[in-house]
């Protein structure tokens, strides 16, 4: 029997074993002399090939008949489905026989099932990245993008959430103070070469349920390199794609952070990791859009392709707050400065608003009200740039009809830092006016 009468084929051993062991392909290897081995000896010119129908089996297949791939060691998990155009895992694998329909970059499956799966150590790899700049260090830069990802768990919270994420940014404010506890975070959660973290990072696998057993969830796309020659015909190289809409769940086994004062509950990191994820995507090529992630399934509608109902409800593929760029300037920058970029969006008072004239913070500010330029007002919470030097951002809770730019009064609860030092930040205010 064909392995294509199998609802649930292993589609890594299809993949990289049995596709040259089909008959058509079998009749096409030969011996290269001159180089010693052996190759496929398909033209270049042909316009059909014996990988065509193999691939197209492989695409034609649903997640009828899979099993869920469970893993009773996990103690927290969260759900993100893929948006177009697709996610790549495993593309350093080598899968490239050089010859014409066949596919030229490689990619990962589980080993057991066959089917497509995110490596835990992918996953680890990106999270940490959050937390060091490019040269593997935790910096200033760093510390921003610490901020800003709390910042937006900030926005998004339930008010009944609100107060403990803004406790744990609240210990983050002073810079030297931030930076080294966000060292110890690290340390703690991924550990060292010598010393292994706390917390463990499994594979994220295929939720079946989640992603409807019916429906077709890998297929092809190519890409063109640039060619030194810009007369001569770009080669479109293929590649195997996991589709727009499949959940993904993302499995963990984490443990509660605490440490000088910082506590950080397994449900909390769960949170960050997941923001970070949505922040950030996963896989290869996501400066050009793959591997981004959403929340929840997109609709589709009767007559509608994914395709179609992903533009429609993300047409910049939006992931989480980040909103792509441009591939051709998008390429320009690291993952890292494109996090540092959004940092600066966040942080537009620095811009646009000079604290030089504003008077030094005082101990007596506390329990005090005074004045503050909106930055930009959110849903249930307003974000405020604080008139004394060298202020941060500090979310307030509460709603007004003014609009960015105005001042508003708020009064001072909570304080970081100490005057005598220098040091001195104001962390928590309420709305006044």
């Amino acid at each position: 029997m064909s392995w294509n009468h199998f609802n649930a084929p292993n589609l890594g051993l299809l993949v990289y074993k049995r596709l040259y062991t089909e008959q058509s392909i079998k009749e096409k290897i030969k011996f290269d002399n001159e180089n010693q081995k052996l190759v496929i000896n398909i033209s270049k010119e042909a316009k059909d090939t014996p990988f065509d129908n193999f691939y197209k089996s492989v695409f034609d297949k649903s997640l009828t008949g899979y099993t869920q791939i469970e893993n009773p060691a996990t103690n927290s998990k969260f759900t993100l489905f893929t948006t177009y155009p697709g996610l790549l895992a495993g593309t350093g694998y080598t899968h490239d026989s050089n010859t014409k329909g066949d596919m030229k970059i490689g990619f990962f499956f589980d080993h057991t099932t066959g089917q497509p799966i995110i490596p835990g150590s992918s996953i680890k790899g990106m999270l940490k990245s959050i937390f060091e700049d490019e040269n593997d260090k935790t910096t200033q830069s760093a510390l921003d993008a610490w901020r800003f990802i709390i910042n937006e768990i900030i926005a998004e919270a339930k008010e009944n959430k609100k107060q403990k994420w803004q406790t744990i940014l609240a210990l983050f404010q002073d810079n030297n103070t931030g930076i080294e506890l966000l060292k110890n975070l690290k340390l703690s959660i991924f550990g060292t070469q010598d010393k292994e973290g706390e917390d463990m990072f499994f594979d994220a696998v295929i939720n079946i349920e989640k992603s409807g057993s019916n429906n077709k969830f890998m297929a092809s796309d190519f890409i063109t390199p640039h060619q030194p020659n810009l007369l001569k015909n770009p080669t479109p190289l293929m590649f195997l794609k996991v589709l727009p809409n499949i959940a993904f769940e993302f499995r963990f086994a984490l443990r509660d952070y605490k440490n000088e004062g910082l506590i950080i509950s397994r449900k909390q990191k769960e949170k960050i990791f997941q923001k970070i994820l949505l922040a950030l995507g996963l896989g290869a090529k996501t400066n050009v859009g793959y591997g981004q992630f959403i929340n929840d399934p997109i609709k589709i509608e009767v007559n509608e392709t994914p395709r179609q109902a992903v533009r429609k409800e993300q047409p910049h593929h939006q992931g989480g707050s980040f909103k792509r760029k441009p591939p051709e300037k998008f390429e320009q920058k690291s993952k890292y400065e494109r996090m540092a970029e959004q940092v600066a969006i966040q942080d537009r008072s620095k811009e646009n608003l000079n604290t030089t004239n504003f008077p030094e913070p005082k101990e007596s500010m506390l329990h005090t009200d005074i004045e503050a330029t909106i930055v930009e007002v959110k849903s249930g919470t307003i974000l405020v740039k604080p008139h004394y030097k060298d202020s941060d951002n500090l979310n307030v809770t509460g709603k007004t009809e003014k609009k960015k730019g105005n001042v508003i009064k708020i009064k001072i609860t909570e304080k970081s830092g100490k005057e005598s030092k220098g040091n001195l930040k104001f962390t928590k205010a309420t709305l006044v006016s």
